[in-house]
């Protein structure tokens, strides 16, 4: 497929997108992917960005931005 017939996706929508894709090649049906809303919150800032990083430690979610500022301590 030459590359000016591909549509781009926004980043949001590539999971959802790849994990569609792969079961369909693997003919498996796929898990469903759903992001959800960035976990960090304090006293300054209650993030709504879609978390896109899962924190193994905490099992939580977390945009890129906050999920360095978790790691950091």
């Amino acid at each position: 497929m030459a590359a000016q017939t591909l549509t781009p996706l926004p980043l949001h929508s590539f999971p959802q997108a790849f994990a569609e894709t792969l079961g369909r090649a693997c003919g498996i049906p796929a898990a469903e992917t759903h992001l959800v809303r960035c976990y960090f919150s304090d006293e300054h800032c209650d993030c709504k960005e879609l978390a896109t990083v899962h924190d193994l430690k905490s099992e939580q979610e977390f945009c890129l931005r906050h999920f360095q500022v978790v790691r950091r301590g």
